[in-house]
């Protein structure tokens, strides 16, 4: 948590070089922005644990509470006592499993939206992104998702601001060691990675290599791919084959769409508002592969030496002769 003493001195700070003092005088002067006066159309949403109960409007937090109000007598019908079950208790049941921020981003500019303002917090103190003030969010509860965060990078079409940027890597700074899935089968460390000194995953994998003879007893070389490898190594230590968050030892795990959001068969961008790098290395110095390459790649399973295979020509000829 943030040191408020601290955070509320900043507060003052900025306000004192800020272009209003708090006076009357001051603030009258005040004229409305420009580009909200050209925008004409915006979209502002009320959307919040409020949701849960739908009744009445948005003030549902605070009428519940005033004996006498409809919303009270709805409250004691519907739930039962507040002693029972208060506010809070809707938290749980405030979900979001339908919020789609690309979804909503899309449908704002089909409607003509220049701007939209979400409710970040409403009386009821329930902030809906994440937060360094209170545990009270929609972050740490309910939808355990960054909602406003998750809707500003959809409607900014992933243009994040410096502080964005520095926020969001300050997370993966605070973790003993990180990477990620480059498919749900296999973690790949050389798409996003970083572990502080002596972590405990990183040296079970040079211990690997350490041992590793690049040789076989044939006299042919070892190709396997080092994400195969590498989860090999991963899979011995916990890591679960199913492409979730998750953690092991001093390392966490994310899924593909954190470092590595382009599919290694059709080469599409899935970027979502958790994406922090897009890896182009992956294989993009290539043409893009046709459909007959991209089933010879699922039949051979082998994602980086199909298009080095030397029977390539002739095995594509024969499946289009099939097809």
């Amino acid at each position: 948590m943030i040191d408020m003493k601290k955070a509320l001195q900043n507060i003052d700070d900025v306000i004192k070089k800020g272009p209003y003092k708090d006076t009357w005088a001051s603030l009258s002067s005040w004229q409305t922005p420009k580009w909200y006066q050209k925008a004409k159309f915006g979209i502002f949403i009320h959307w919040g644990v409020y949701s849960v109960p739908a009744f009445d409007s948005e003030w549902y937090p605070r009428n519940m509470y005033i004996e006498g109000s409809k919303v009270y007598e709805h409250h004691i019908k519907t739930y039962g006592a507040h002693k029972d079950f208060g506010y809070k208790d809707f938290i749980p049941m405030f979900k979001a499993e339908k919020f789609d921020p690309n979804a909503w981003a899309a449908l704002f500019k089909k409607a003509g939206a220049k701007y939209v303002v979400p409710v970040a917090e409403h009386h009821d103190g329930f902030q809906m992104y994440r937060s360094n003030i209170s545990h009270w969010n929609a972050y740490e509860m309910g939808p355990k998702r960054d909602i406003v965060g998750e809707l500003k990078a959809a409607v900014e079409h992933g243009k994040i601001s410096e502080a964005d940027v520095d926020a969001r890597l300050d997370e993966l700074l605070e973790l003993p060691g990180f990477m990620g899935f480059q498919t749900n089968n296999e973690v790949a460390t050389g798409l996003g990675f970083g572990a502080r000194k002596g972590n405990s995953v990183v040296q079970a994998l040079l211990r690997d290599y350490d041992a590793l003879d690049f040789l076989k007893a044939d006299g042919s070389a070892d190709l396997t791919p080092c994400p195969e490898r590498n989860t090999r190594v991963l899979q011995a230590l916990g890591v679960r084959k199913d492409g979730t968050r998750q953690s092991i030892a001093e390392m966490e795990i994310f899924p593909a769409e954190y470092f590595c959001p382009m599919d290694l068969y059709s080469r599409e961008l899935r970027v979502t508002p958790k994406t922090y790098s897009i890896h182009r290395y992956a294989e993009s110095w290539k043409p893009k592969p046709s459909a007959v390459s991209r089933i010879l790649q699922r039949l051979l399973k082998k994602h980086y030496y199909t298009w080095y295979c030397p029977l390539r020509g002739r095995i594509e000829g024969r499946l289009r002769k099939r097809t």
